[in-house]
């Protein structure tokens, strides 16, 4: 789990990878439906997801710049302080939307997955192929057992 918190901070960390892997975007503001349940198992999701993918929860940083006035705290990985920002969380939901044409934002806990591939030394997110996930709507409907 990599808290970067917008998608220029993703595109900045991903040129360092050295091989394929899956992205994974956490969309989940602390005011969202269950968010209480979801946040404090940062640590679970960092430590389970090893070197296969690199998780990114939106909108949250170690450090957000001044640009931010609505910035709260919160626990993050390894017990660090992390900060929220609603505001970024928003901006990164309209910038990834103008690169996901079919994908919409909606208002609950979702993950995007899409891929980050090496390419002649050169690591490329590839939106290609990209799956959303709606977490609340699918424990509801029974399409998924539990987030954790």
């Amino acid at each position: 789990m990599i808290p970067v918190n917008n998608f220029k901070g993703i595109i900045e960390q991903e040129s360092y990878s050295t091989d394929n892997h899956i992205i994974i975007l956490l969309l989940v503001k602390p005011s969202d439906n269950t968010a209480h349940e979801v946040i404090p198992k940062f640590n679970y999701f960092h430590k389970k997801s090893g070197q296969y993918c690199n998780i990114y929860p939106v909108g949250y940083s170690e450090r957000i710049t001044s640009d931010y006035k609505d910035v709260v705290k919160i626990k993050g990985v390894d017990n660090k302080t992390w900060e929220y920002s609603d505001q970024c969380f928003l901006e990164f939901t309209e910038e990834i939307s103008l690169r996901l044409k079919s994908w919409k934002y909606v208002d609950d806990i979702q993950v995007v997955i899409f891929q980050n591939i090496l390419h002649e030394d050169c690591s490329k997110l590839d939106f290609t192929n990209y799956l959303s996930i709606d977490i609340n709507y699918g424990i509801e409907k029974g399409y998924i057992e539990s987030f954790a």
